[in-house]
């Protein structure tokens, strides 16, 4: 495979910067994609600029859920990519409810966390679907 910029996270496409929610996914699918090896390291991550607090979770997930439709629409892979039904949580659900307080801590961050990118979701579809019909009746 040859590359114009010698530099393959250019060559494909590299972040789409209409995207928030699966920017990180969109960039390693679209490696899968071009037939780049990808794995998994055992590391651990400092993230900076977390949400601190439930609402900082909503606004955050509510921007990011806006941008979900045009991530799934590109990714036939998105919607498991996405999904709060994870392998890690299965196969470690013995570690998970043996410290419930911490289980019902996490159930309550991950019930916020999905229902605003589902409300953003459904709010930006229904943007869509006004300036659509807007659309529409001028062409009239």
């Amino acid at each position: 495979m040859r590359f114009e910029s010698n530099n393959p996270i250019i060559d494909i496409g590299l972040f789409d910067s209409n995207l928030t929610f699966g920017e990180d996914y969109d960039v390693y699918n679209k490696l899968v994609r071009h037939n780049f090896k990808v794995g998994t390291i055992q590391s651990e991550g400092l993230h900076i600029g977390e949400p601190r607090s439930l609402n900082e979770v909503i606004i955050k997930q509510f921007a990011y859920g806006k941008t979900l439709h045009a991530f799934l629409k590109e990714h036939n892979e998105g919607l498991t990519q996405v999904s709060p039904i994870r392998k890690e949580l299965i196969k470690n659900w013995k570690r998970f409810v043996s410290h419930p307080i911490l289980a019902a801590g996490f159930m309550i961050y991950y019930l916020v966390y999905y229902a605003a990118a589902i409300f953003g979701l459904v709010v930006s579809m229904v943007e869509g679907n006004k300036n659509k019909n807007s659309d529409s009746k001028h062409l009239r």
